[in-house]
């Protein structure tokens, strides 16, 4: 099953999907008056997400990458780590959050958004978590609302990276969304 969250332009969403056949998902829809923010919405949707393996999804990104990969290597990761990030290589770096890794590829420390960067390793904003990091994140006080600023910080040297060689976008305005429909589009 697949949670969306909506919030802007709900209806379009909601019409979207109601239109959209799927025989492989079952596609729940959330409304969110005030945002909650992505930590906020997991709180909010935690029974969801009990007892499964959840992906934590933004929007605004587009990828050529295969999921089950990225699933896969979560259920591979080392014990000690509660979540999987898919991270990829950015030419803007001042733009993504930035994650530096150990040999193994165990996120050591990351730089949301700042003016100068420590490499081009960017967080996905794609994450994959069980119940053990879903009740590291209950256990947050004050509760978090952002995933990135106060989820991603608490759980340095538990978090995997799975790095993408492949396309990944950020799709978050009309000329990129544009561009990724060109360069993510099947060639006949």
């Amino acid at each position: 099953a697949v949670l969306i969250n909506t919030h802007y332009l709900a209806e379009q969403v909601v019409d979207f999907l109601e239109n959209w056949q799927s025989r492989e998902m079952q596609i729940v829809i959330t409304y969110e008056k005030e945002l909650l923010g992505t930590a906020g919405t997991l709180l909010a949707n935690q029974s969801f997400f009990k007892g499964s393996t959840g992906l934590l999804i933004h929007a605004d990104n587009a990828m050529a990458a295969n999921l089950e990969e990225l699933l896969c290597a979560h259920k591979d990761r080392p014990s000690q780590c509660l979540l999987t990030m898919l991270t990829f290589q950015t030419d803007r770096p001042k733009s993504c959050g930035i994650v530096a890794t150990d040999a193994h590829g165990i996120v050591t420390q990351f730089y949301e958004k700042v003016d100068s960067p420590p490499g081009n390793c960017a967080n996905g904003a794609l994450y994959v978590f069980d119940s053990p990091c879903l009740e590291h994140v209950l256990s947050m006080s004050p509760p978090p609302s952002d995933f990135s600023t106060e989820v991603i910080p608490s759980l340095l040297g538990k978090i995997q990276s799975w790095h993408t060689h492949k396309p990944y976008l950020d799709i978050g305005t009309p000329a990129a969304l544009a561009q990724a429909q060109i360069l993510l589009s099947p060639i006949s």
